[in-house]
């Protein structure tokens, strides 16, 4: 709404690299086995510091 305070987060979507291929990121749809579709929104391949090898690490910003 107009002239409400916003929190700007982000949250990250992972996969297995092999899954992941060759997309580096941009406006699509996820899928998850549970939750269903959502989207659109755009995401961009980021390092997956933290996470186990073999992991493709997706940031969603929203602001």
């Amino acid at each position: 709404m107009p002239g409400s305070a916003r929190t700007a987060f982000g949250l990250v979507f992972t996969c297995p690299v092999e899954t992941a291929g060759a997309y580096r990121g941009g406006h699509g749809v996820l899928a998850h086995g549970t939750l269903g579709e959502f989207g659109p929104l755009y995401v961009e391949r980021i390092l997956p510091l933290g996470l186990p090898p073999g992991t493709a690490a997706y940031q969603a910003v929203f602001s």
